[in-house]
């Protein structure tokens, strides 16, 4: 897809056409569908959201957080050999700060042993080597590492499931020794993932250290990785605003469910819902939900395409939801296709920048598809 900005009097606004952002007109170059091709490859902007694994270290990580003010050139791959795999992502391939990725073995393949032939065992990591963009601010990274196991149960064409189960440790910099942040915070989760005819769902339990963040890279990462309002260097990346004080004690436990499915080509839906038992009135953080939908090739708007996604913090109440505040990040998307592989969008976002202040964007978009 190609991306052209108009101003106000639909003229192309050349000053975003010098040749050192005519890599920035690219949307994405995709190679293949992930999850359903032995080879997948995306370079671009995220306009799906990037998840390892099984999610629990880098969750619907999205390198739009911050478009169009912020925009980067991130990388997905995804590599199935049968007998191993790999999945890799980084943000910005210009910085690579934020980078995740998972190597897994079927170990029993060639057995043939019913079941335990598919038996997948993986290691994984993420990692953001710079969270406040500050090169002066020395061993600041924040790291996750884990490992996870997986066996499919069963394997039909409208119905399969799998079982799986997740281990991880938080590795923070030197820097963060210096604050009340405890290091080593670990995650556990045991969860069943499959499809029900066109329904796909993960459903998962978990049981995690205070001072430990399951989907630690996730939609609202480029927002929530620095923020300039803290008083120090050290206390505004997400790790210490989240972790302030916490030691492992209590072990928070609750659910994460996930579903998602296209129906007839037409609506493609997406939603989660995250939440623990040590969650209060007041936390910012929990229930976390999230919604996308899209709908394209309507009968009665052929040429129309409508799509809304929705990430929201804090969501215990229909009050909580509704309101579009400080931990909610909009997108509404109208489209119309004037030709063949050629759409027009009017797009809205609503998001917060470094120092917590709202901004609000509306962009005409032209997208061309090859």
């Amino acid at each position: 897809e190609l991306v052209v900005h108009f101003d106000e009097n639909n003229q192309i606004l050349k000053d975003e056409w010098t040749k050192e952002r005519y890599p920035e007109k690219i949307d994405y170059i995709r190679w293949g569908h992930k999850g359903q091709d032995p080879f997948y490859f995306l370079i671009g902007r995220f306009r799906r959201p990037v998840s390892i694994g099984h999610g629990f270290i880098v969750n619907n990580y999205s390198n739009m957080a911050r478009y169009p003010n912020v925009r980067k050139i991130g990388l997905e791959l995804e590599l199935d050999r049968n007998k191993w795999g790999i999945e890799a992502m980084t943000d910005d391939v210009t910085r690579a700060d934020v980078i995740g990725g998972r190597f897994y073995t079927r170990p029993l393949l060639e057995t043939g042993i019913p079941l335990l032939r598919n038996l997948k065992l993986a290691a994984s990591a993420g990692t953001d080597r710079d969270p406040d963009s500050d090169s002066e601010t020395p061993k600041d990274a924040v790291t996750i590492i884990g490992a996870d196991a997986e066996l499919p149960l069963l394997n039909f064409k409208y119905f399969n499931a799998a079982v799986y189960g997740d281990i991880a440790k938080m590795r923070m910099g030197d820097v963060y020794r210096s604050t009340s942040v405890v290091d080593g915070g670990i995650g556990k989760s045991a969860g069943l993932s499959g499809k029900i005819f066109f329904l796909n769902f993960r459903s998962e339990y978990r049981a995690i250290d205070s001072n430990f963040i399951p989907g630690y890279f996730d939609g609202f990462y480029d927002i929530d990785r620095w923020k300039k309002y803290n008083v120090s260097a050290s206390s505004t990346t997400k790790a210490v605003r989240q972790l302030w004080g916490k030691t492992k004690e209590p072990v928070r436990v609750g659910p994460y469910i996930e579903a998602w499915f296209t129906f007839f080509r037409i609506l493609d839906f997406r939603a989660s819902y995250e939440n623990y038992n040590t969650v209060g009135r007041d936390d910012p953080f929990y229930p976390h939900l999230i919604a996308s939908a899209s709908m394209a090739q309507m009968p009665f708007l052929a040429n129309y395409t409508l799509e809304a996604d929705y990430n929201k913090k804090g969501a215990r109440t229909w009050d909580d939801i509704k309101k579009v505040d400080e931990n909610a990040i909009l997108a509404l998307k109208v489209g119309y296709s004037v030709a063949p592989n050629v759409t027009m969008l009017i797009v809205t976002r609503r998001n917060y920048d470094a120092e917590g202040n709202s901004t609000k964007t509306t962009t005409a978009e032209t997208r061309i598809r090859f």
